[in-house]
């Protein structure tokens, strides 16, 4: 084995017997030779860690002295000052551990408050969709309904009015007919009478052409009866008139009902549009409902905000306590490697009154930074 390689290996054994012994400090593990030799399986003789553990007590007595004269505190003090930190960071501990567990029973309250809430907006969410599609279809259908309502109005009304004129043009024209007709055949009478007055009149004058006269009067006679047939004729037409007019009142029945029907989709439209102003006006009130939802969502996540915000504090407290706690054991190290060089230091004991004051200072420094910590926790 060369130089170079002896040298390199008993670097690798100084490393690993620095960090084994020292963390056994931190543990509070008693460092011997022996310990540290059960740590290395590939080593079987103590000779062969005895240079590095030699350097490494060396190193603690150098870190021990320099401490010493950088802080001026006896053992005892430190061990002391050592104790008082630990208890004050074990009470901010669990004070810390007690905040973070209602924090917590907080965080899950309004969790479960702000899913309460989410259903009920999801909930006000879908009654409003449901009013809104509701109140589209009856708007659809009071727009179908008064489209309906003014075509049937339009199409009844011209269809009666037709009728009427038709109706109405038949009767006036029948009547007139009838009543030319039976002027006529009157006064074709009429003239017959007077013709058959005249003829027998002149019969009596003039017996000569009494044969003559018959026949004419024959004629006349023949005239009469087919002018009384035909006005006979024209007086039953004149009986059908009452049938027309009973049509004609039918009609007007229908027309009638027709308008009832009217009326009854009027008042259909009339209450579909109450009830479109009612949806209307529901539809306002879950508006209203919906705005007070959203505030309330807004209110929630806020209040998320500032948990968050606060469990980033305790976070932030965590690493600060993590933080005060691996001073606290680097601490307790030094008061390890002073325990180990107590015999060495004796002469520094006694001094325990002289700093008496500097004690009461630390723990007044103590008391400003747990305040501080339990205002930041705040």
């Amino acid at each position: 084995m060369t130089n170079s390689t002896q040298d390199a290996t008993k670097q690798d054994y100084e490393e690993r017997l620095f960090k084994i012994a020292d963390t056994m400090v931190q543990n509070g593990e008693k460092v011997t030779i022996r310990s540290i030799l059960d740590k290395f399986p590939d080593i079987n003789s103590t000779s062969t860690l005895s240079p590095a553990y030699t350097k490494w007590r060396e190193a603690q007595r150098e870190q021990i002295n320099s401490i010493n004269n950088r802080l001026s505190f006896s053992p005892s003090f430190n061990s002391a000052l050592i104790a008082e930190v630990s208890r004050l960071l074990d009470a901010e501990k669990a004070l810390l551990e007690s905040d973070r567990a209602d924090l917590e029973d907080q965080v899950g309250i309004l969790h479960r408050e702000l899913s309460i809430q989410a259903d009920k907006f999801k909930e006000a969410v879908d009654t409003i969709n449901a009013l809104k599609r509701e109140n589209s279809d009856q708007r659809a259908e009071l727009q179908l309904s008064a489209k309906q309502i003014g075509e049937l109005r339009e199409a009844h009304a011209q269809e009666l009015q037709k009728k009427e004129e038709q109706h109405k043009q038949q009767i006036e024209e029948k009547e007139q007919l009838f009543s030319q007709k039976l002027e006529e055949k009157e006064s074709l009478i009429i003239r017959h009478e007077a013709k058959i007055e005249s003829l027998n009149e002149a019969n009596q004058h003039n017996s000569s052409e009494a044969s003559k006269y018959k026949v004419l009067e024959g004629q006349a006679r023949e005239q009469l009866v087919a002018a009384n047939e035909e006005k006979q004729t024209l007086q039953e037409q004149l009986k059908v008139l009452p049938d027309l007019r009973s049509e004609l009142n039918v009609e007007k029945a229908l027309k009638t009902s027709k308008q009832d029907a009217l009326t009854a989709l009027q008042g259909r439209y009339d209450t579909l549009q109450e009830q479109s102003v009612q949806l209307n006006s529901q539809l306002e009130v879950n508006r209203s409902k919906l705005e007070t939802y959203d505030q309330k969502v807004q209110e929630l996540s806020n209040l998320s905000k500032l948990l968050n915000d606060a469990q980033n504090q305790i976070s932030t407290l965590s690493t600060s306590e993590r933080a005060m706690v691996q001073d606290m054991k680097e601490m307790q190290l030094e008061l390890n490697r002073r325990e180990y060089a107590q015999q060495e230091n004796a002469n520094l004991r006694g001094e325990l009154n002289a700093t008496r004051e500097q004690l009461n200072n630390s723990v007044k420094q103590i008391t400003s930074l747990t305040q501080q910590l339990n205002k930041n926790s705040d």
